[in-house]
């Protein structure tokens, strides 16, 4: 019986750590003009030292087209774009 508490209470603990209690994440959204020949990848690796370090490049990147509406390739010199920077805040 004492066993199967103490898994229990391991397990609750496990499940506590793993979601991140006590962790927020704090969005914020960076105004940014593209310059001549610049990607969306370019862009994105040059902010990641900006937002936290367990994110993927490719996740910026997600986000970036998703919140400007990009569908191509092609970005234009002057265009304005808004880069959406995550980190963890600790309550």
């Amino acid at each position: 019986m004492k066993r199967l508490f103490f898994l229990a209470v391991l397990l609750i603990a496990a499940a506590v750590f793993v979601s991140g209690y006590g962790v927020t994440r704090v969005v914020t959204y960076k105004t940014y003009y593209v310059s001549e020949g610049e990607t969306v990848w370019d862009i994105a690796a040059a902010h990641m030292a900006e937002q936290d370090k367990t994110r993927d490049v490719r996740e910026l990147i997600f986000d970036i087209r998703k919140h400007n509406g990009l569908h191509g390739k092609t970005l234009q010199a002057g265009q304005t774009i808004i880069i959406p920077l995550e980190k963890e805040v600790k309550k």
